[in-house]
């Protein structure tokens, strides 16, 4: 039911509608070169005429020079057409028999893990690699793999996250594929241990960890899989239009020191939530982030059966803080990790290179603390009514009076120093949903954070009253709705 009396409609039910295309536009680069050929002349003595004498004559072979560059594009094609068909045999033999040991690891904890397809691209505007005299270089990959649990792309494609890899290169001549060899993993991924994972799965969750924290991942199963259900669930029920993905992959550490180096170095949005109390929620890069033009435009190769989005996806990380807290504990945590995972699938560019518009951390981390509360109220994620906020309004009822001013937090105010401040504003921004749920349903509520990146950069611009898409939604007026949630905070 809306403000004005009548029943909204439910986002989802009609048939999505896609975002804006991105541009079809092609970029070829052809970039011939030259190598010169060195004639051999074999002088025999004084010879007045030509005369032809039997038996082999030997002429001294001379080896082309190698250019100054080449362009490993064939590698990576023959490289990711193996990943895809699941070939690991042929993958490896691209490698030296020094590679092979670190690229194994690798392909072996990935497949633990579940995948489907993946990709290997170049991050070089031109695809290219500075080689010296003995066709030895070196550049820097994005390679990855898609679980069956990560999301699709709004045409189906599969997303894949990536992380990044230096890998040295060896061309035998001018015209040679390339071979790789060495591999170094850049961004401190899980599964680049250079140890087998430890990994359990659920219909919803992949959880895995070193093998020294096998119970660890054991104690951690059922409480994400009841966490992923809830979100995967409840949003179904509510907005599937929104919904990309089938669950969630998690890395689990009993060690601070291992846990806190996960992924430390991938690059994350501006406004994407911190790390809080051990748990955080990665944005991986998608292929969409590399500077190479085919790439990056969807017109390589490398991309045509996969999403050339720059978001992956998401892959989540617990550490000891949030291990030592009780099964419920735990599972409420991941309730607000796995939901921003769903909402980082929106956190994409319509066309590579053109930015989204920034949006600050807490109408996002809000989210996620409204959902926490709403599964804490009621884990039940389709209730037969409406959905209960009673947990988080009795957190509002004891706040200090400092924090029910409107003030919208800051980053600072949301993950400084001090849990029982961070939590207390995160209320407050969580608050924003619990208003506009008051007003509206649910379906309005989810949309508003959803939009965030496509419409208005806060929850209460983004508030629909008719439109059963995101290519037709009617908003209504940011000033009416955040005049509204002030007072209604203050009241607490």
């Amino acid at each position: 039911m809306t403000a004005d009396g009548s029943d909204s409609p439910r986002i989802g039910v009609a048939s999505p509608a896609a975002r804006p295309a991105r541009p079809v536009s092609r970029a070829w680069w052809v970039v011939p070169y030259c190598a010169g050929a060195l004639a051999v002349f074999v002088v025999a003595g004084a010879i007045i005429g030509l005369r032809h004498t039997p038996g082999p004559t030997r002429l001294a072979r001379a080896t082309a020079p190698m250019p100054a560059e080449m362009f490993p594009d064939a590698l990576f094609g023959e490289l990711t057409g193996d990943l895809q068909a699941g070939n690991e045999s042929a993958f490896l033999g691209l490698a030296s028999a020094a590679a092979r040991p670190a690229i194994t690891a690798w392909w072996d904890n990935l497949r633990a893990i579940g995948f489907t397809t993946g990709a290997v691209v170049p991050t070089a505007s031109l695809d290219a690699v500075q080689i010296d005299s003995h066709g030895d270089g070196s550049t820097v990959v994005l390679a990855g793999a898609h679980s069956p649990l990560d999301p699709s792309d709004d045409n189906g494609e599969p997303d894949i996250p990536m992380a990044r890899y230096r890998i040295g290169l060896h061309f035998a001549g001018p015209g040679s594929t390339g071979q790789i060899t060495s591999w170094q993993p850049l961004d401190d991924a899980p599964w680049d241990l250079g140890s087998p994972l430890y990994v359990r799965k659920g219909p919803y969750v992949v959880v895995a960890g070193p093998p020294g924290d096998r119970a660890l991942v054991d104690q951690t199963l059922p409480a994400a899989e009841t966490a992923a259900a809830y979100d995967i669930k409840m949003m179904g029920y509510n907005t599937p239009l929104y919904l990309h993905q089938r669950g969630f992959v998690v890395f689990v550490s009993g060690s601070a020191a291992v846990s806190n180096r996960w992924l430390a170095t991938s690059p994350q949005p501006g406004g994407w939530p911190a790390r809080f109390l051990g748990a955080s929620a990665v944005q991986l890069p998608g292929p969409g982030v590399t500077a190479d033009t085919a790439v990056r435009s969807g017109h390589s190769t490398l991309v045509d059966n996969v999403a050339d989005d720059t978001m992956g996806g998401v892959r989540v990380v617990l550490g000891p803080t949030a291990e030592e807290t009780s099964h419920d504990d735990e599972t409420v945590t991941l309730v607000r990790e796995f939901m921003l995972g769903i909402l980082a699938t929106e956190d994409e560019e319509l066309t590579n290179g053109v930015p989204l518009k920034p949006v600050p951390a807490w109408p996002q981390e809000g989210l996620a603390v409204a959902v926490q509360f709403m599964f804490e109220s009621n884990p039940n994620p389709e209730p037969r009514g409406r959905y209960s906020f009673a947990a988080l309004t009795a957190e509002l009822r004891g706040l200090p009076r400092s924090y029910l001013s409107g003030t919208y937090p800051s980053s600072a105010q949301l993950f400084g120093p001090s849990v029982a401040a961070d939590e207390a504003w995160g209320d407050v921004a969580a608050s924003a949903y619990e208003y506009i749920h008051s007003r509206y349903d649910m379906s309005e509520t989810i949309v508003s954070a959803m939009e965030l990146h496509y419409a208005h950069p806060t929850p209460f611009g983004n508030v629909y009253k008719s439109g059963t898409n995101s290519s037709n939604l009617v908003f209504f007026g940011i000033h009416s709705i955040r005049l509204g949630w002030r007072p209604w905070l203050a009241g607490f």
